[in-house]
């Protein structure tokens, strides 16, 4: 080989070097991209999938930068509590960043599209349409169509859409549309009943198939192309998508007041025609026609041309009026009843009263579930305690819940006060205005008395809302936040079942108010029929979180029992950037319950006096993630040190070691459902001296927190012979946290836990009860 020919061989593989290099930065990038969508539910494929349909879109100019800044309004990181690696994450996710980032709007058209169809539908009906859609259009070799990435990606993607653009209002674009409708309408009675139907918000899987190319026809070609929709089925989110989105004119046809338009083009680009004699036969297909500039039918798509026949309707709206919405909605669909009606304010009224009465028949039910055979023991019976639900939190629930419409206290005083041991609101006298309207003829829908019972129903379901959200602390901070309009709680819950059929008390079990806002928030999430449910202490959707109160480093007596928290943001692992939307407890047959190297229960005061005090500590509690396909699982770890153990001749170093420090796992759930056992001694102004021995009375000992599952059992059919065994935990709220795990273990005594009151007020009232006790200091 000749020099020259070696040089210009030289040459050319520097050239290829530096072109490697770069090809390998940029596939490393696209991985790297690739596996943060993954970890947040997306998938790169699908997206771009998606984006070759959604993202030939134009924005409208205002709404973009509108959605841009709604978007961007909360950019944070807050852990659940002060040094967990898990956090709420209120910032952009990748499938946002993404979208925000690129110049030509392509995938920022796409988000925001497929923002708007997951606010009112469904979405794993949506995945599942468009999944169907994408292959139709595949087997028809449309330009540029591809095939369908999978329903599982779809769905993922749709939840990363919905969790990080959440903030965007929909509702005010919902409206809109309705209030122009409500005005075309003008005083025809059919405006309070027709266009507040769920088939007016859910668009049908063939109209969306035609929309995902027929809209992008006619924006492109404006004067030469139409759309024709021969019914309104759809036709809110439809209005939003073609005009508030893409800038195009649509008219609304057949409406008695005269059409409806929403833009200013003389000649529309989308017609829909609304049929006025539709009745109650809605759902019925429409044909949707793409039509040329002589308005003749260029193509046509009607149901026949997919298998799916309906989308799920999944309609949200903010807390903030939610109530208000509810009722209009409910008392339209029979008659037009104007907004001011004086009907609405007596109804809620009536509401608060009823849910102010309930509350005070509302008490703690022990559920009798056991790790221990049933046939070793009798299982205790548990004294009722009042579930302390305050008036003033149900008052502000309902200021919230009602915003848009005034009450008046007193009225609701005088209600409360006419209400005894009322079951339902059946049972209750009606308000005037109630009354008028119950015997007012049906317009439309349903006849009769089921008018009247299917009206109490649903007014039953809303006094179960306004008890739920008044278990909710500083509820003001999450007024905006979204929730289902359309999976509304009802007979669904566990609770509602006793709630409105029980006369007397109404027993309420653990984490039941947290189902109810559990659905409210997630429906689409939660099968509380599952056993995962009753390990979950955190779900997540459209990018808020709703947690029990006692997620977090906290004393128990501080943990606020029945009460339950919502915070924007979604669940993220810090080092990972993975997200999920629900966060559970490893089950229990998955670790290990109670404790390892087991140390046995210890006595340790017997006579006149004891010092308040700690006889054990925990040295180290951590908390270990792992992570499955819907959800981050949580071990709590508990390394303790006894500062009582003392060698033993016959015990190896290894075997010391251990007793003196045992080890113990639980979960937030778990210790849940164990405080939700035992009861809260009461507060007092008393300073004791911590160094004061206190009297301790006959039948009366001192204890440690452990082993307490197995008193009175086979195993340990003595026990502790004293009537009252005080745990001595004094000053560690972890070990606090242990004692009342395994003292709710106990199959024959109850547990008081010492709250902010001193230690001799605690054992005065347990004194005064009767049964075996134990006390946790």
């Amino acid at each position: 080989m000749s020099l020259s020919t070696q040089f210009q061989i030289g040459v050319e593989l520097t050239k290829i070097f530096p072109v490697r290099e770069l090809a390998g930065g940029i596939y490393n990038k696209v991985m790297n991209y690739a596996r943060d969508l993954r970890k947040t539910g997306s998938d790169l494929v699908v997206e771009e999938d998606l984006a070759a349909i959604f993202g030939r879109g134009r924005l409208e100019a205002s709404l973009e930068m509108k959605f841009r800044e709604e978007v961007l309004k909360d950019m944070d990181f807050i852990p659940i509590h002060h040094g967990s690696e898990i956090g709420l994450d209120t910032r952009p996710g990748p499938t946002l960043n993404r979208a925000l980032r690129e110049k030509d709007r392509y995938y920022f058209s796409t988000v925001v599209q497929l923002s708007l169809l997951g606010w009112f539908h469904g979405r794993a009906d949506l995945a599942a349409a468009l999944t169907e859609c994408m292959r139709k259009r595949f087997a028809q070799k449309l330009p540029d169509s591809r095939p369908d990435p999978g329903f599982e990606g779809i769905l993922g993607t749709l939840y990363a859409c919905s969790s990080q653009t959440s903030n965007f209002p929909w509702t005010l674009y919902t409206q809109q549309v309705q209030t122009k409708l409500c005005a075309g309408f003008q005083q025809s009675i059919r405006a309070g009943t027709d266009i507040r139907h769920p088939s007016l918000n859910t668009i049908p899987p063939h109209t969306l198939m035609a929309f995902m190319d027929y809209l992008y026809l006619v924006q492109a070609f404006p004067d030469n192309m139409k759309i024709r929709v021969s019914n309104q089925n759809g036709l809110v989110p439809l209005v939003i998508w073609a005009h508030y989105l893409l800038s195009l004119t649509v008219v609304i046809r057949g409406i008695p007041g005269g059409d409806v338009r929403f833009g200013v083009d003389p000649s529309p680009q989308v017609s829909i025609l609304w049929k006025s004699d539709y009745g109650g036969r809605y759902g019925l297909p429409a044909d949707v026609s793409l039509l040329d500039s002589t308005m003749s039918v260029v193509l046509r798509v009607d149901r026949s041309d997919i298998k799916l026949h309906s989308i799920s309707h999944s309609e949200r709206h903010s807390v903030r009026d939610y109530g208000t919405t509810w009722l209009r909605r409910k008392f339209n669909s029979y008659c037009l009843i104007s907004d001011d009606d004086p009907l609405f304010q007596e109804v809620v009224q009536l509401l608060v009263a009823m849910a102010v009465t309930v509350s005070k028949r509302l008490v703690h039910a022990h559920s009798q579930d056991r790790l221990l055979p049933s046939d070793r023991v009798k299982v205790r019976s548990f004294p009722s305690r009042n579930l302390e639900i305050d008036r003033w939190a149900i008052y502000e629930a309902a200021a919230i819940l009602f915003s848009d419409i005034h009450f008046e206290r007193k009225q609701i005083e005088s209600y409360v006060s006419k209400m005894v041991d009322t079951r339902i609101l059946a049972d209750v006298p009606r308000p005037s205005c109630l009354e008028s309207y119950l015997r007012r003829k049906p317009e439309t829908g349903v006849q009769g008395s089921n008018k009247h019972a299917y009206t109490e129903a649903e007014l039953d379901v809303l006094v179960l809302v306004i008890l739920t959200f008044a278990t909710v602390p500083s509820l003001q901070g999450c007024a905006e936040m979204p929730i289902s309009l359309s999976h509304r709680p009802g007979r669904r819950t566990r609770i509602s079942k006793r709630l409105f059929i029980t006369q007397g008390s109404i027993a309420v079990e653990e984490a039941e108010f947290f189902e109810v806002a559990a659905l409210l928030l997630a429906p689409e999430l939660l099968d509380i029929e599952k056993p995962q449910f009753r390990d979950l202490f955190l779900i997540s959707d459209f990018g808020w979180s709703l947690s029990l109160h006692n997620v977090g480093d906290n004393d128990p007596a501080t943990a606020g029992i029945g009460r339950y928290c919502f915070k924007k943001g979604v669940p993220t692992n810090v080092q990972t950037g993975e997200r999920k939307y629900k966060m559970r407890d490893i089950r229990q047959e998955e670790r290990n319950i109670g404790f390892a190297d087991s140390p046995l229960r210890h006595v340790y005061d017997r006579g006149e006096t004891y010092l308040s005090r700690s006889v054990a500590t925990v040295s180290t509690r951590t908390e270990e993630y792992s992570t499955m396909a819907d959800a981050f699982l949580l071990n709590l770890d508990y390394q303790l040190v006894d500062l009582t153990a003392k060698a033993d001749e016959e015990l190896t170093a290894d075997e010391l070691y251990c007793m003196q420090h045992p080890q113990m796992t639980s979960g937030f759930r778990a210790l849940h459902r164990s405080l939700w056992r035992v009861h809260i001694g009461p507060s007092c102004d008393h300073q004791l001296d911590p160094e004061h021995p206190l009297p301790l009375r006959m039948d009366m000992v001192t204890t440690s927190a452990l082993d307490w599952a197995n008193e009175g059992t086979e195993d340990d059919p003595d026990g502790v012979p004293e009537r009252i065994a005080v745990c001595l935990t004094k000053g560690d709220r972890h070990m606090r946290w242990l004692a009342v795990q395994e003292a709710a273990l106990s199959p024959v005594r109850q547990t008081m836990l010492r709250g902010d009151g001193c230690e001799e007020c605690t054992v005065d009232i347990v004194a005064g009860l009767p049964g075996k006790w134990i006390i946790v200091l």
